[in-house]
């Protein structure tokens, strides 16, 4: 991520979320995701610091995750929607 500074961001500065069920979550303002356990992820989405839309499901390869795992889009997207087939995740 050549270029891109995460210096000065602090995670949780929009609050956390847990999500533990297969509901579609959207309308949402995060940028880092941490895997409470093995995760299958059915859609990640948002926008990038143009205001795009942006896949991370396929743009970051971040499908299925192990327990703990953390993702963390580029500076100044957000993540704005998340569907899990199974597992759970805190956004923050």
């Amino acid at each position: 991520m050549a270029g891109k500074t995460f210096e000065g961001r602090i995670s949780g500065a929009n609050g956390c979320l847990l999500i533990d069920d297969t509901s579609a979550h959207t309308g949402l303002n995060y940028d880092t995701i941490i895997a409470q356990e093995d995760t299958v992820i059915a859609l990640l989405s948002g926008t990038d610091s143009n205001g795009n839309a942006v896949n991370f499901l396929t743009a970051h390869n971040v499908d299925t995750v192990k327990a703990n795992a953390l993702i963390v889009v580029p500076l100044g997207s957000t993540i704005t929607a998340v569907t899990l087939t199974s597992g759970s995740i805190i956004c923050y």
